[in-house]
């Protein structure tokens, strides 16, 4: 009898750390796998001239609105990519070449690392040398964006919460100021930007 209770005990003890040792697997770097779709909806504040150290900007300044869907792509290494296409608005002034408000839409893709952290939080980290928008309709049809990092902000460092089983995760944009940059090969416009834009995301696959 005692060799039997031994027995379940050992057992019982493996068990639990087999449990154990997975549930810490469930949060760091690599902890999601599979695609989850997105809706998205934020403000972009730009000046050509940049921003002062309290995230004030340099008139002139201009403000684009923006609504994006699209899907998150993660890997249990801890990276990922993104593929979203997005609608704005913008008001001017945004630059010489555009001195009226107007719409626009692009195709946008990049790449992210991510990390879960116990108690429901996470960080992804937008790669912006990766980022590739092309516009599709409004002045900037046939333009491309991208953003400029030498000396400047190389991620957009988004936080949020996950759920406990892992289908939904909310995140939220920081007040990074980036360097965005549109050509069509014969005309290039860089605008400073600072970009609040949140994200809720359902799990689409396993």
């Amino acid at each position: 009898m005692r060799t039997t209770i031994a027995y379940v005990n050992a057992v019982t003890a493996a068990v639990l750390l087999t449990l154990g040792g997975a549930a810490t697997a469930q949060v760091g770097p690599g902890s999601l796998q599979g695609r989850y779709g997105f809706s998205a909806s934020g403000t972009c504040l730009g000046s050509p001239s940049g921003f002062y150290p309290n995230n004030v900007a340099i008139e002139p300044s201009s403000v684009s609105s923006n609504v994006a869907h699209g899907v998150f792509t993660f890997e249990r290494d801890g990276k990922g990519s993104a593929s979203i296409v997005q609608t704005q608005l913008n008001l001017p002034p945004l630059s010489s070449a555009a001195l009226a408000a107007f719409s626009s839409s692009a195709n946008i893709t990049f790449n992210f690392k991510y990390e879960l952290a116990p108690g429901g939080a996470m960080t992804v980290n937008v790669d912006l040398e990766t980022y590739a928008a092309t516009y599709l309709t409004g002045p900037l049809a046939g333009f491309r964006g991208t953003f400029v990092t030498t000396g400047l902000a190389e991620t957009w460092d988004l936080s949020g919460t996950y759920s406990n089983d892992r289908k939904t995760l909310l995140l939220n944009s920081g007040n990074t100021v980036s360097l965005s940059r549109l050509s069509n090969g014969s005309l290039t416009l860089d605008t400073y930007v600072i970009c609040q834009i949140g994200r809720v995301l359902t799990r689409l696959t396993p």
